[in-house]
Order: structure tokens, then C-alpha cells, then sequence
């Protein structure tokens, strides 16, 4: 009687753990698809820092990066920046130029969405595409 009491416990602690192995196999793939990937593209002579700015508040914005002189970096928001800004603009910040900064257009990036900002020599003539 024993035994086929330990057969039985044995079988309900494996039936009740197998669910819990892929929910979290799905909550990890849940996470990935809500991060919106950002592109940035450099063509200044200067360093660039890069801000998120929430929509309705240009007080509140979030640092996501540095990107230096002619180069090109990607940086993935994560999830909890995602889902508090709904709409946002991307900032930058000219390292060592104070004037120097260039504003977007309101964002509405969905999850796993690219965007992609390009930094011009000129930085009047950057621009963003939402792909």
C-alpha cells in the first residue's frame, strides 16, 4: 500500500509542476515582445545622449543612451518604460553643444516595433521611421 501511495504522489507532483514550466517559457516570450527596439544612427561630429520624453510631460524623460560620433547604436526599452508611455518623443542632446538638440514627432510604437533614428551632420534635418 505504500508504494502505490508514493506512485501516486510522485504522478500529482509531476502533473503539477509540468504546467508551471510553460507558463514561465510564455511569460518569457511575452516579455521580449514588449520591448520596442530603438536604431540610432550618428552622423554628427559630436556625441549624442538619447531621452525618451513622455508625450504630456516634457519633464519626465528617460536616458536610454549614449551614441558616439559616427556610429550606430541599438538600444531595447524595456518592457515597464513600454507600457507607461504610450506616446512619446525621442530627445537628443548634443554632448558639449548646449543649443544643439533635436525633438521628434509624437511616437505611438506598439511592442516589437523598430524605430529608427538617424542624427544628422545638420541637426535641424534629423528624422525618425517607426517600422
Amino acid at each position: 500500500m505504500g508504494t502505490k501511495l508514493y506512485s501516486i504522489v510522485v504522478i500529482a507532483m509531476l502533473c503539477l509542476m509540468s504546467p508551471g514550466c510553460g507558463v514561465s517559457n510564455t511569460l518569457k516570450n511575452d516579455d521580449q515582445e514588449k520591448t520596442i527596439n530603438i536604431e540610432v544612427e550618428n552622423y554628427n561630429w559630436s556625441d549624442a545622449v538619447v531621452y525618451l520624453h513622455h508625450a504630456f510631460s516634457p519633464l519626465m524623460r528617460i536616458r536610454i543612451g549614449e551614441v558616439p560620433s559616427m556610429s550606430v547604436r541599438n538600444f531595447k526599452v524595456p518592457r515597464e518604460y513600454v507600457s507607461d508611455l504610450k506616446e512619446f518623443a525621442l530627445f537628443v542632446h548634443l554632448i558639449g553643444r548646449d543649443s544643439k538638440s533635436y525633438t521628434s514627432g509624437i511616437i505611438q510604437a506598439q511592442s516589437a516595433q523598430i524605430i529608427e533614428l538617424i542624427i544628422q551632420e545638420h541637426i535641424a534635418y534629423s528624422s525618425y521611421i517607426v517600422k
